[in-house]
């Protein structure tokens, strides 16, 4: 079993906007799997486009329209990169905005902990965070764990409007019975 990671801090509130304001220019970010990906926060940051360059964004089977691409109609800011095309992911790709990362879903673990970029920011929409400081990431959860493995100093977790938003090279908590935990709720 692998050690437990925990957050250096208790995760915190912040709005999508602040959150926005985390990204730099060339840095790597995930935006999870279908129903997880963030909406408020990918509105927030396709706001802020004019001031990035550079930005990676790794995605799975978008469910709607991502307005990081629609801000970006020639890929100027944002570079889309897609573990499993939606139809919406097809046409972004036939429009030369949106890249393909061909991997078999039981592979994308191992892609995480051995292949690909480790994520600067991971960026995910979860239930509500409950009483005991959990936020559940339901059926969203397929490889949280391995996007962590390759990290190295402490980081939080922070609530942003309902989604987590996890610091990458940064130890963040494992998933663990009833969602994510935050020492000190």
């Amino acid at each position: 079993m692998a050690p437990s990671r925990i957050a250096a801090a208790a995760a915190r509130r912040i709005s999508a906007a602040q959150a926005a304001e985390l990204v730099s220019s060339g840095m790597w970010l995930d935006y999870g799997g279908a129903l997880c990906q963030p909406d408020a926060f990918d509105r927030a940051l396709a706001r802020r486009k004019d001031q990035l360059s550079g930005v990676k964004i790794r995605a799975c089977l978008t469910v709607r329209p991502r307005a990081v691409l629609e801000a970006d109609p020639h890929g100027e800011h944002f570079v889309w990169i897609n573990l499993h095309f939606s139809g919406y992911d097809r046409q972004k790709h036939d429009a030369g905005i949106a890249h393909y990362l061909p991997v078999n879903l039981g592979e994308i673990p191992d892609y995480y902990r051995r292949f690909i970029e480790p994520p600067d920011i991971v960026i995910l929409k979860t239930c509500p965070q409950d009483a005991n400081g959990f936020f559940n990431f339901s059926a969203t959860n397929a490889w949280m764990d391995p996007r962590g493995d390759r990290t190295g100093t402490p980081g939080d977790c922070r609530g942003v409007e309902r989604p987590a938003l996890c610091p990458g090279r940064a130890e963040w908590p494992a998933p663990q019975r009833g969602g994510l935990h935050h020492p000190g709720r």
